[in-house]
Order: C-alpha cells, then structure tokens, then sequence
C-alpha cells in the first residue's frame, strides 16, 4: 500500500482471494487437497506438481492476519523490515520465521507498544497445516 496506495492494495487482495478460492478448488477437484496446506508435505514430490497461486495468496492472508492482530501497520512495518534485512539473500523454514516474529514482538515495542506472546494469538498449526481456506481470523 506504500507504493500504490490503500485503493490498489484493497482491490488486490480481492482479487487474490479470487484466486486463492478457484485454486483451492480446481486443487480439490483433482484430488490435490494436500497442497492446499501452506506448508505441505513435499516428501517424495516433483515440485512442479504442486505448484500453484495457494503458497503465495494463502501466506498473504497470513501476513495480513498478524498485522491486524498485531494492531496495524504501525508496529508491522517495523517488524517486516527487520525480518526483511536479517534474512536477506537467506533461505528460511516456517520456524526461523516463526522464531523472528515471536522473539520480535516478545519485547515491548520502541513505539511504546506493549510485549505479545504469539503463541497466544497465532495458531500456527492451523496457519501451516489445514488444508483449504486460512483460517478464519
């Protein structure tokens, strides 16, 4: 929303969840459910096989969740940037990203804002593991 403003931002989340709830279906229809998990079991799997929009919109649903609960752009921002320059040009698993976020917010925040506990408000299994839609917030 900082480059192309609120407007384009609200009007391409909507047509991400389209896209998210075809894939999910067209995956579904297939016998495909297993890759609708953002964090699926690849094990023994040709990548291209399970290549689809779900990683992408269903990680975007994600971020969007953590900065609603985390109360808004003011204190997201932050965070992302700092995830963004400790991990740049770095490969990660859902638990260093997992470990960034929770350490991050552990601590009370330079903006006065008071410490999270993550575990608290995310369930991340839900998040990572159930096939289909996000979880609803």
């Amino acid at each position: 929303s900082i480059i192309k403003g609120d407007a384009f931002f609200a009007f391409d989340s909507f047509d991400g969840a389209g896209k998210l709830a075809e894939e999910l279906e067209t995956l579904a229809s297939r016998g495909h459910s297993k890759y609708t998990k953002l964090v699926p079991d690849m094990t023994g799997v040709d990548p291209d096989e399970s290549f689809s929009v779900v990683p992408y919109e269903k990680g975007y649903h994600f971020l969007c969740f953590l900065q609603e609960k985390l109360g808004g752009k003011a204190r997201f921002e932050p965070w992302l940037k700092s995830f963004t320059l400790d991990h740049m040009g770095k490969s990660i698993s859902r638990f260093d990203f997992q470990k960034h976020v929770t350490d991050y917010f552990a601590e009370p925040a330079n903006d006065g804002g008071e410490s999270v506990d993550m575990d608290s408000i995310v369930d991340w299994d839900a998040w990572y593991y159930t096939e289909g839609s996000p979880p609803e917030p």
